[in-house]
């Protein structure tokens, strides 16, 4: 008797072992972010580029420039339609731009943007305070002016992004931004303005810039009364760098791209326009000196650069030279590699060899279904030409509809234009021709909501 109740305590405790596991595992499966979504956030784009939106000339902040007078700062936002996306948040990215702190626009990361934009993100590019107070622009060893403007124009940048980030985080709900997920990026003076804006500690950047805080406030308080409230996720970094990684404490993981000839931005650690070797100009840890710290503390992190052919400036440009389209699509999979927990470190300098697919990761795209109040009784029957369905609704509510459909990773199918429809019985017709057979979304967009219906094809 002993004995069986031993042999049936043992087989119980087996099952709940057994449970214990499946909860666990089941736990793991949960723990995988919300936005680690088959073929979205990919190396391929999601949306046409007539489904991406944009709010231009959105001033974000007001600060004081180098000579005294203030700046209007502005952004302008890339977003996918919310009409044409099913997904009810989307993570976002802050581009800035380079130029040497002297230089550059906004525009120049317009490309970016809209690329980003298209594989799901909300992207944004900023304007910020360019200069010094320099009488000429510091190509030359014998400006002595050089060293504390180029730090002074580092600070006011990184106050700007700052800013930048605390606009977009508390008008969130304007772009339907996934606040848990923000990563900033760059190129040149872009990326070192990524890298500070994401690592730098007020006593740090003082520690850098003695004089900055004096003359230009805190780092986080500068340009608008916006609270902070957001946490970088990952950066990515074009031709930039970072006045030293001892200031990389936080486990914030970083991609970078980059040519190991470049003068203008060390791929090592050098001196930040140093093709001349002038000694007055401030030293920097370029990608492969991060890439080499984040290995030590175990943080994600990959670096993707082209070798020095051995053909030196003024003979060849080495700066900022990495392919746009590539870029976007390796940073586009190292995001969505953190996002959905299996982010895998990389030191390559194959820079054209292919690109592994990440478009396969994640889970099908769950639709939410809103209120249903102004959409009822919605059935779908196939019509009687090919590939068409017909659709017979009763409208509770007056106002715009428009019909979507879906395949289950999210990627649209066809889109209806929308159309005001009165009280009462409806019939539509919908053609979704040269699809696979299996599973799609009928989405209802309505001015109330939306409704969500499964569609079988054959």
């Amino acid at each position: 008797m002993t004995k069986r109740i031993f042999v049936l305590q043992k087989k119980v405790f087996k099952i709940c072992i057994l449970a214990l596991c499946i909860q666990l595992s089941s736990a793991r499966i949960n723990a995988q972010s919300h936005l680690c979504i088959t073929n979205r956030f990919a190396q391929n784009n999601v949306f046409e580029p007539s489904v991406i939106k944009k709010d231009s000339n959105l001033v974000y902040a007001v600060a004081r420039s180098f000579s005294g007078l203030h700046d209007s700062l502005k952004l302008d936002v890339y977003f996918p339609d919310t009409l044409q996306d099913p997904l009810k948040k989307r993570p976002l990215i802050v581009f800035v731009h380079g130029g040497a702190f002297y230089g550059g626009s906004r525009f120049d990361m317009n490309y970016h943007c809209m690329e980003m934009a298209r594989r799901g993100f909300v992207t944004a590019t900023i304007t910020y305070r360019l200069g010094w107070n320099c009488p000429t622009m510091p190509l030359y060893c014998t400006d002595q002016c050089f060293a504390s403007g180029f730090q002074l124009a580092q600070y006011r940048a990184t106050q700007d992004a700052r800013a930048a980030l605390r606009y977009l985080v508390h008008l969130a709900s304007r772009w339907n931004i996934d606040t848990s997920f923000i990563a900033i990026g760059g190129i040149s003076a872009g990326g070192i303005t990524s890298l500070e804006t994401a690592f730098w500690t007020q006593t740090e950047a003082d520690s850098y810039v003695p004089q900055a805080k004096e003359q230009l406030g805190l780092l986080d308080t500068s340009g608008n009364s916006f609270p902070a409230d957001y946490t970088i996720k990952a950066v990515i970094n074009s031709c930039g760098a970072i006045n030293d990684t001892g200031v990389m404490n936080e486990r914030i993981p970083v991609i970078s791209f980059h040519d190991a000839g470049d003068c203008v931005v060390p791929f090592q650690r050098g001196r930040v326009l140093g093709c001349g070797d002038c000694l007055t100009y401030p030293l920097h840890d370029g990608p492969y000196r991060i890439y080499k710290k984040q290995q030590l503390m175990q943080v994600c992190s990959q670096v993707h650069w082209i070798p020095f052919n051995g053909v030196p400036w003024p003979f060849q440009d080495h700066h900022c030279v990495y392919s746009q389209d590539i870029l976007i699509q390796r940073s586009a999979c190292f995001l969505k590699g953190l996002m959905c927990r299996s982010c895998s470190s990389s030191d390559n300098n194959n820079f054209n060899g292919s690109i592994p697919s990440c478009s396969e990761l994640g889970n099908p795209t769950s639709v939410q279904t809103m209120n249903k109040g102004m959409i009822q009784d919605l059935r779908i029957y196939p019509a009687a030409a090919k590939d068409e369905w017909q659709l017979q609704f009763r409208v509770n509510q007056s106002g715009q509809v428009q019909f979507s459909v879906y395949d289950v990773s999210g990627k649209l199918v066809v889109q209806k234009p929308a159309k005001r429809l009165g009280v009462g019985w409806h019939n539509a017709t919908v053609r979704i021709a040269g699809q696979s057979s299996g599973i799609y979304f009928l989405n209802v967009r309505t001015s109330n909501g939306n409704l969500v219906q499964k569609l079988y094809i054959p």
